[in-house]
């Protein structure tokens, strides 16, 4: 089966999934601003998205829930593998990206949104270069994050990394292995969930530094 195949196969089992999902309403729900101070601190203290409530089991953190929807209800054990080695190169680039490139990022967008700093240092952004040669590196030997086949850690540092290019944008000579497995993921028929993402935090990162 070639790539496009492949990603056709994931897509439907993804959909699958969902369909699975305990019938309840909210399913699976996201805070917003506008939800109650009170409620968020309920379901979750660190007042962070996304956070799902599966009939009522709360959990928080993007990694852990990937993992939990599919060991709960996923049919495609691809994504994250039962293999121990496959398994703990995936919990590897998850934890990179949550303990190294997401941080970098937010290190640079927090002063930007919630203070009146608009200038970003460059300590900074040069802590986030080295991130992307950190990742690059991490590409030098696979064609995914993880290995050779799509992750849940492509998944995560997709996100990261379309963001953090609105910051400091990858540039193609000096990141080959980046770029193309960019493009990879770009080729994916969900992709366009990453890609509304991404525009939306670009424009408000532009938003902010116009002020």
């Amino acid at each position: 089966m070639g790539d496009e195949g492949k990603a056709d196969a994931i897509a439907q089992n993804i959909e699958r999934a969902a369909q699975r999902r305990p019938n309840t309403t909210p399913e699976h729900e996201t805070i917003t601003r506008d939800t109650n101070i009170i409620q968020t601190r309920y379901i979750n203290p660190l007042h962070t998205i996304p956070v799902l409530d599966d009939n009522g089991f709360l959990l928080g953190d993007s990694h852990a829930i990937m993992i939990y929807l599919i060991e709960t209800y996923g049919n495609d054990c691809s994504l994250y593998p039962d293999d121990v080695k496959k398994r703990a190169r995936i919990n590897q680039m998850l934890h990179f990206d949550s303990g190294t490139i997401f941080v970098r990022q937010l290190r640079i967008c927090l002063p930007l949104f919630i203070t009146d700093v608009k200038v970003i240092p460059e300590e900074n952004l040069n802590a986030l270069i080295e991130a992307y040669g950190f990742l690059e590196t991490f590409l030098q030997n696979s064609t995914y994050i993880a290995g050779d086949s799509l992750s849940i850690a492509d998944f995560s540092l997709i996100a990261t990394v379309t963001n953090a290019s609105a910051l400091v944008p990858l540039d193609e000579d000096e990141y080959p292995r980046i770029c193309a497995w960019r493009k990879l993921l770009e080729a994916l028929p969900y992709y366009y969930i990453n890609k509304t993402g991404g525009a939306a935090f670009k424009a408000l990162l532009e938003e902010e530094l116009s002020k």
